[in-house]
């Protein structure tokens, strides 16, 4: 390691800003811990989900590596909210509380990893308190679906720990460690697929491991060993990256050519590097999603953007022998957004800032060691001057983050700040019709989908929208005009037929609502709440076998829900199967331990047993 020349206290001074780095870092986060869940994902991920609502178990761990809900495969993200379900219980402050946590810790570990690497232990501090506190981070660390941003990159900062060690002692346990946090790693999340290419890039610098190669004094290793040396991690990138695409694609997630021509991907790929290159320089109109232009990306934003890119490779090339971290800083940035930058898009996003949370840190280090090495700190004065330019960034910089956290307080402010930033986002319109159709304000639900189906005719998701507003006011005859737009728009969008079905299920037209949920089965008939709804269908019209029938498939795709079971035994109860039904209560009540109606009818069932 190397160590600060001075007294003994110089090989504690790095532990201690690590520790006085990862502490402000809390502190800058803690206003995070009293708020509530985000009407984005955090639904799906956490507060819906039965099965993180119970908690750790081995059923549970078994079903975290195996399933591929939400449309991806990070079983240790999991495993860490069934860890706090099973700590906390269903607590949202204490979930922000680990997600801030992961983050400051990655944030010392930064520093320790960088200090170690490089030897420059000012520049090290610098590169992580950007990477602490840049507001560009505030997506990764405030929402908490985004657990798995934070928890790879804790694993990615010891891989980083773990990889400096071995290199610098060539011991195979340290090489095991990085093989082992690498794993880690990518079970939560495949974003550091690219990390074997990153590590070849530290060979070169700082670590000087292919001297002989580029022409430096004869110090360092030919290139093929140092290649050899990754080839199992690469074998982990490759499995990661089979499994994720698999997921993706069987969810519906992965968005076809049809959709988004390669040329608009390519223009889109290009202008997302260059964009978020200016949002780390100007932190300010962050958005929770930037929407793809429905008009195209203008040529000058895709001119300018690849002028940029080209002139910043250039640049880097040509200064490689005397300056090697531009090149390699510059294709760390590069290489490590290579995953997310669309050109196999997945979801309808044109960029996000939690993408960007490891890969512009070779960005934060291009900038600070090129600013040392164009202001170089010679004498007290001028070491005095860049501290205090640097302590009044520092508090910046964390004023701007304290305030972009803020907008995560609430789903309605974070996306009427996304709205204005964004005027032109129809899905961010839809998402604000969806946090106002949850707190029961139906007017202003309704004005923000009518405003997202004029700048988007097509949006399905919309109009499904404006049919549950009418619903929930009792207007049954505009809700199905909504639902069947909706429909004609996107035959695939099964939850118009769930929600169209339901409706006609409240109507008492079993037929017809078992018609429509029969039709979304035609786009996915492995689908649990169609099949639940089938069962209700059935069980209205008398039909309980084939209730059973369809309760039993429902189950099947997920095991985990409660109702399933509760419906399931009072159909079984109904035909006189009592201790099957007193079965499927104890199942709910396993599932859902306060579940009020689960226990009420399993009462009721041993009385009159």
């Amino acid at each position: 390691m190397y160590q600060v020349k001075g007294k003994l206290s110089s090989k504690i001074t790095p532990y201690l800003l690590m520790a006085a780095l990862a502490a402000w870092v809390l502190v800058l986060y803690a206003r995070s811990w009293s708020y509530p869940y985000i009407l984005l994902d955090d639904q799906e991920y956490l507060v819906n989900n039965q099965r993180i609502a119970a908690g750790l178990s081995l059923t549970n761990i078994r079903w975290a590596f195996s399933t591929f809900y939400m449309a991806n495969w990070h079983p240790l993200t999991w495993m860490s909210y069934l860890t706090d379900m099973s700590l906390f219980g269903q607590q949202p402050g204490m979930q922000h509380a680990v997600n801030s946590l992961l983050h400051a810790l990655s944030t010392g570990l930064l520093f320790l990893a960088l200090y170690r690497l490089t030897g420059a232990q000012g520049k090290s501090l610098a590169v992580a308190a950007l990477f602490g506190m840049h507001p560009q981070h505030v997506e990764s660390v405030a929402w908490i679906s985004e657990r798995k941003d934070v928890l790879s990159g804790f694993f990615f900062m010891l891989t980083l720990l773990s990889y400096e060690r071995y290199a610098r002692r060539g011991s195979n346990v340290h090489y095991a460690m990085v093989l082992l946090f690498f794993a880690l790693g990518l079970m939560s999340k495949p974003m550091l697929m690219t990390v074997p290419f990153l590590l070849l890039l530290l060979d070169v610098w700082p670590l000087g491991r292919t001297a002989s190669v580029v022409g430096l004094p004869q110090n360092g290793r030919p290139w093929r060993p140092l290649v050899r040396e990754k080839i199992p991690l690469v074998v982990l990138s490759l499995l990661s990256v089979a499994i994720t695409y698999f997921a993706q694609d069987r969810s519906g997630a992965v968005v076809s050519v049809e959709v988004i021509p390669p040329l608009q991907r390519v223009m889109n790929a290009v202008v997302s590097y260059a964009t978020y290159i200016l949002h780390m320089v100007w932190p300010f109109n962050l958005a929770v999603y930037y929407p793809y232009s429905a008009s195209g990306l203008p040529w000058w934003a895709f001119g300018g953007s690849l002028c940029l890119l080209v002139l910043m490779t250039v640049i880097a090339v040509r200064a490689f022998r005397a300056r090697p971290y531009l090149l390699v800083c510059w294709l760390w940035y590069l290489g490590m957004l290579v995953p997310v930058i669309g050109l196999i898009q997945v979801g309808g996003q044109a960029m996000a800032d939690r993408y960007a949370y490891l890969p512009l840190i070779g960005m934060y280090i291009l900038v600070l060691w090129s600013a040392a090495d164009l202001f170089p700190a010679t004498g007290s004065l001028r070491t005095g001057v860049k501290t205090v330019l640097f302590l009044a960034a520092f508090l910046m910089v964390s004023a701007i983050t304290y305030r972009q956290i803020g907008y995560w307080s609430d789903s309605i402010i974070l996306y009427e700040h996304a709205q204005r930033v964004t005027p032109d986002n129809n899905t961010i319109r839809r998402f604000l019709g969806n946090a106002y159709l949850q707190r029961g304000n139906y007017g202003d639900s309704l004005e923000q989908y009518r405003r997202a189906v004029l700048m988007d005719p097509d949006d399905a998701e919309s109009y499904n929208g404006m049919g549950m507003a009418m619903a929930f006011q009792g207007h049954a005859a505009e809700a199905a005009d909504f639902y069947q737009k909706a429909i004609a728009k996107k035959p695939e969008y099964i939850k118009s037929y769930n929600n169209y079905g339901l409706l006609l299920l409240q109507l008492n037209r079993y037929d017809d609502a078992l018609k429509i949920f029969q039709e979304a089965l035609r786009f996915k008939n492995r689908d649990s709440d169609t099949h639940y709804n089938i069962g209700n269908a059935y069980a209205g019209m008398g039909r309980l076998e084939d209730a059973i029938a369809h309760f039993k498939l429902s189950l099947l795709y997920n095991p985990a829900s409660p109702d399933a079971c509760v419906n399931m035994a009072n159909a079984l109860f109904r035909l006189g199967r009592k201790a099957e039904a007193a079965a499927y209560y104890r199942e709910a009540l396993r599932i859902q331990p306060d579940y009020g109606l689960a226990q009420r009818n399993l009462n009721l069932l041993l009385e009159k047993r």
